[in-house]
């Protein structure tokens, strides 16, 4: 997998983006599908380095 430094060399403009709504210790919220088509909704706190590291609650099935 590609690190951060990686992805904001071939897409900068994207990687720009993300950092901005992702940066700066915000909760974000990750949105999946269930298998009846319903949506869900989960918060989760981004940090960003070398990597893109997602925490969210032990007990999600996200995690």
């Amino acid at each position: 997998m590609a690190g951060w430094a990686v992805f904001s060399k071939q897409a900068p403009e994207l990687a720009a983006f993300g950092s901005k709504r992702l940066g700066d210790d915000r909760v974000a919220y990750l949105g999946t599908v269930r298998a009846d088509g319903g949506p869900r909704v989960h918060p989760v706190t981004p940090i960003l380095g070398e990597q893109l590291f997602l925490f969210m609650e032990p007990t999600s099935p996200k995690g």
